[in-house]
């Protein structure tokens, strides 16, 4: 194994230890006697490991440790001026991941302490060769141009949420599905999310799109909860679907994220960690269909909705 790849290995398995070896490591060269090695190697010795080595899926040691939870790498990692601002080949900065994660800490560490610090509202180009400066213009948003904010408002990370909020990160962007934050927290019931961003942003109220608003994807899934709580805040319950809209729209992805496995999967080998999407259920409905379940879901009727029923509500 070489030295970058053992450097890859000790972030995502949190050997801080061995992390800070590598780093430091110069070889002894002050001590030594270096006329005899070429001076190529003589300054490849002193440059060091690269500590923004990448792995086949485009990780980096901070994307490792961020997605891992190793807080203690992380701020090893960033001690040797590691970039926070390296995107994998789908796009995802570590900020992604530790969102996904839910690690409020080092969420906080790479918005705070990174030497390029995370701009949070802006979209990621692919991958260059040289990793992105703070001075670029396209930062954040991931190939399915989702920001961390997607990520944490999907999975019910209120901490999270709230930190990115307090950083000013814009809750209107939408991915590429033409979901925002709120519309994600609403499609899978994250309650407390909702409210948060009800609460803290009441323009959110009146930004959807004529795909859909978040009270029809909380009435298609049953969270009563999410339903009442927008209506209170004064979501428009005659909101229509357009028909066309709904024809051309891509499939919702119906599904407890609880009950997924780590979509970055944490495997043995450090080249193997590759997102997975989860099934998703084709909706294909009418206009009378979607606004009836709003109704529904307003008065509880489908408060006890499964996951077997969905295939019956459009």
């Amino acid at each position: 194994m070489g030295k970058e790849q053992e450097l890859l290995e000790a972030a995502r398995t949190g050997n801080v230890v061995l992390v800070e070896k590598l780093l430091t490591t110069k070889k002894g060269i002050l001590g030594s006697a270096t006329g005899s090695i070429p001076l190529p190697s003589l300054l490849s010795m002193w440059k060091g490991l690269n500590v923004n080595c990448t792995d086949s899926s485009g990780y980096t040691p901070l994307h490792h440790a961020s997605l891992n939870g190793h807080r203690e790498v992380v701020l090893k990692l960033l001690q040797f001026e590691a970039s926070s601002n390296v995107a994998d080949i789908k796009g995802c900065l570590p900020l992604h991941l530790a969102a996904w994660r839910g690690d409020v800490d080092i969420v906080r560490i790479l918005l705070q302490h990174g030497p390029s610090q995370c701009r949070v509202n802006q979209q990621v180009s692919p991958p260059p060769v040289t990793p992105l400066t703070p001075r670029d213009p396209l930062y954040i948003q991931n190939h399915e141009r989702e920001t961390a904010l997607h990520c944490a408002a999907q999975y019910g990370h209120v901490e999270v949420v709230s930190t990115l909020l307090t950083e000013l990160t814009d809750p209107t962007m939408r991915n590429s599905r033409q979901e925002t934050p709120l519309d994600l927290a609403a499609l899978y019931g994250r309650l407390q999310v909702v409210c948060m961003l009800v609460s803290a942003h009441p323009n959110l109220m009146t930004c959807h799109t004529r795909r859909h608003t978040p009270l029809h994807l909380a009435a298609r899934n049953g969270h009563q909860g999410a339903v009442l709580t927008l209506l209170e805040a004064g979501m428009d319950l005659n909101c229509l679907e357009t028909q066309a809209d709904l024809v051309g729209s891509p499939s919702l992805e119906v599904f407890s994220p609880e009950d997924e496995e780590n979509p970055y999967e944490l495997v043995t080998s450090v080249t193997s960690a590759v997102a997975r999407k989860p099934s998703s259920l084709d909706i294909s409905s009418c206009q009378t269909a979607a606004h009836n379940n709003v109704r529904q879901a307003a008065t509880g009727e489908i408060a006890g909705v499964d996951r077997k029923s969905l295939d019956t509500l459009f």
